[in-house]
């Protein structure tokens, strides 16, 4: 039996440092190349294998990962403790946990990202081979990913979310704690250096910048840009904003919903404009026109409009479907649709009043009774329109927080390297 370790977990990886990193940078070269095309290539695998293939790519990946690593204990090229296949069987378990809450596609973020943060481990490896290498390769995959997300805003066909974000840091993070915490290569200084320090707070830094700008990204901003440099509207205005603030409102006995406007806010211009609102609501008239109305009046620009919109939508749709389920003898489905159409309406009731009273969408006395039938004394309701509104810190505060974690970051980093050098000589 070999008491020699394998490369990878007992000496550097070989070759020079520039090769690692042109290794990373051609992962990140396939997964930026293949977003224009990854609808299409999703839809044909689930067409061709099921959507469930993904899910099957990410568990193979997992396990032929762990495969190597039992391999190596096995032959003894490698000697793990205890407490090493405790860690490794938690991340494991964790990222299983994980994907029963995600949609098959999202999972294969495992083995993208994954497999980033191997490469960028590897990298950093070669450069700076201390324990602050670990916090680098971590972070410069969730920037790196964030970055995937930002391209993703500017296609046509696709989209961007802060929950890819947080999966691309997540698929990282397992793979790099895997490699820190479970195989620990022996190569690796287990304390910090003045270089690796730097380095890492460099990364963290760089993270936390990317994800500043994400959540700057507001209506407002995002016109000044368009405004300043139209050149960028086809790609700017092709989606959405990146963020949006607003409040958390709750309504006794009903439940909690956001709005961009507090209740004041609210309640003062339906007594001003509800009359206007409402003509607008009339003018668009019909689930037909109800994108040409959601274009007309956007959030940034019309956000009371906006929502009285999609309140009134949601609303309508539950009433469609309690009948549907009504008819279907279908009673627990049909009293739960009954329930979000009756508490859409308690809202709005309560918030829009006159803007809905003096429309046509105002509900007769014969509905009201109709969708009475679901009102029931659960208040744990929380109404999903305007749900990816941002309402736990202004942008002010993210600013703020930002400001003092770089400044946090740079003097931890400057007073531990000065330690280290001060104790090397």
């Amino acid at each position: 039996m070999s008491e020699s370790h394998p490369p990878w977990f007992s000496q550097p990886p070989r070759g020079p440092a520039w090769l690692a990193w042109l290794a990373a940078a051609g992962w990140l070269s396939i997964i930026i190349l293949t977003l224009p095309k990854a609808r299409d290539i999703q839809r044909y695998v689930a067409a061709h294998y099921g959507n469930s293939a993904f899910q099957w790519i990410t568990v193979c990946a997992g396990a032929a990962a762990l495969s190597c690593v039992v391999f190596g204990a096995l032959t003894g090229r490698l000697r793990l403790k205890w407490w090493n296949w405790g860690i490794l069987s938690l991340l494991a378990v964790g990222v299983l946990l994980s994907m029963k809450k995600m949609q098959a596609e999202e999972t294969f973020h495992f083995v993208q990202y994954g497999m980033l943060g191997y490469l960028l481990a590897r990298a950093f490896h070669k450069t700076c081979p201390d324990a602050a290498s670990y916090i680098a390769a971590i972070f410069l995959t969730a920037t790196l990913g964030a970055c995937d997300e930002l391209m993703q805003w500017v296609l046509p066909t696709r989209y961007f979310d802060y929950r890819d974000i947080r999966l691309n840091l997540m698929a990282g993070f397992v793979t790099v704690t895997a490699i820190a915490l479970g195989v620990r290569p022996s190569y690796v200084n287990r304390h910090t250096t003045p270089r690796g320090l730097w380095i890492a707070s460099t990364c963290i830094i760089a993270f936390l910048t990317i994800t500043i700008l994400t959540l700057s990204g507001t209506p407002m901003i995002i016109e000044k840009i368009i405004t300043r440099a139209p050149a960028l509207r086809p790609y700017l205005a092709n989606e959405g904003p990146l963020a949006e603030y607003g409040h958390t409102l709750f309504v006794p006995d009903i439940g909690f919903f956001k709005s961009r406007l507090n209740a004041a806010q609210l309640w003062t211009i339906d007594e001003q404009w509800g009359s206007a609102v409402a003509a607008e609501l009339d003018k668009y008239k019909g689930s037909e026109n109800y994108t040409a109305f959601l274009k007309a009046h956007p959030p940034g620009s019309s956000p009371f409009a906006h929502e009285v919109r999609v309140r009134l939508f949601r609303r309508d749709h539950h009433i469609r479907i309690a009948r549907e389920e009504s008819k279907q003898k279908n009673r627990a489905r049909a009293l739960n649709a009954y329930r979000v159409a009756f508490r859409e309406n308690a809202i709005l009731d309560k918030y829009y009043p006159l803007s809905v009273h003096a429309s046509s969408y105002n509900l007769d006395d014969a509905t009201r009774q109709e969708i009475a039938t679901g009102a029931s004394s659960d208040p744990f309701y929380f109404s999903p329109v305007s749900k990816n509104l941002i309402t736990h810190f202004t942008l002010a505060q993210a600013w703020a927080a930002y400001g003092l974690s770089c400044s946090a970051l740079l003097w931890t980093a400057t007073v531990m390297a000065h330690r280290r050098r001060n104790r090397s000589a």
